[in-house]
């Protein structure tokens, strides 16, 4: 959720606290109040005051903000609201782990991470689950590369053979927790040829990998 104030003289949006929620009524998005604050989701804004928004936060908090990603954002732009606000929220929970890699210890980085957006989702699994989806991936791009489990409407499940996915889990099982979950992708998309292997997209299997039940993930990540 992001407050009237943050997005005030952002792209075209008004200089007054009452001129951003009179504009927010305008283009019909919700407004939920509390006392004198006013929030909305960040996901209902039009993609570029959203994008101008995200921008202007990664730029703050003192990340490289990266490349555009027109394609990766587009299609993010038609997923459903609540999967988009759900992304969105992950992001953010992203730069913030970006943000204390190196200036706190991983005990800490939790704890400041739960402090800041709650329980929900905020799991040690689930904090590895999200670095790792965003690997190699501009901050900028976060959110798109967030989307859980998304297909479009109608569109066939990918065909993942049984034995790539198997070898996949178990190297990032035997490799440990902090070894890149793209980088077994990678292991596997190597090997496809060879063994006769169905493996799709990255992206078709980071949605198969957040899909997982909680325990089968997180004995994918823990056990050594």
């Amino acid at each position: 959720m992001v407050t009237v104030a943050e997005i005030k003289a952002l792209l075209g949006v008004p200089q007054t606290a009452m001129g951003v929620r009179k504009w927010l009524q305008h283009i019909a998005i919700p407004v939920t109040s509390v006392g004198q604050t006013f929030t909305f989701a960040l996901s209902d804004l039009p993609d570029p005051v959203r994008l101008a928004y995200v921008t202007r936060q990664i730029e703050a908090a003192g990340l490289p903000v990266g490349t555009y990603d027109e394609a990766a954002q587009d299609t993010f732009a038609d997923m459903p609201p609540k999967m988009r606000a759900e992304a969105e929220r992950k992001a953010a929970i992203a730069r913030l782990a970006g943000v204390c890699r190196g200036a706190l210890t991983w005990t800490q980085k939790v704890a400041l991470v739960r402090q800041r957006f709650g329980d929900d989702g905020t799991s040690e699994t689930s904090l590895v689950r999200i670095e790792r989806a965003v690997e190699g991936v501009d901050p900028i791009n976060f959110a798109p590369a967030l989307v859980a489990d998304y297909r479009l409407q109608g569109a066939p499940r990918a065909a993942v053979s049984g034995a790539a996915w198997s070898f996949f889990l178990t190297t990032i099982r035997d490799a440990g927790p902090q070894f890149p979950l793209k980088q077994a992708w990678r292991d596997v998309r190597d090997l496809k040829a060879v063994k006769g292997w169905n493996w799709p997209s990255w992206a078709t299997i980071f949605r198969r990998w957040d899909s997982l039940p909680e325990a089968q993930m997180r004995y994918a990540l823990w056990t050594q």
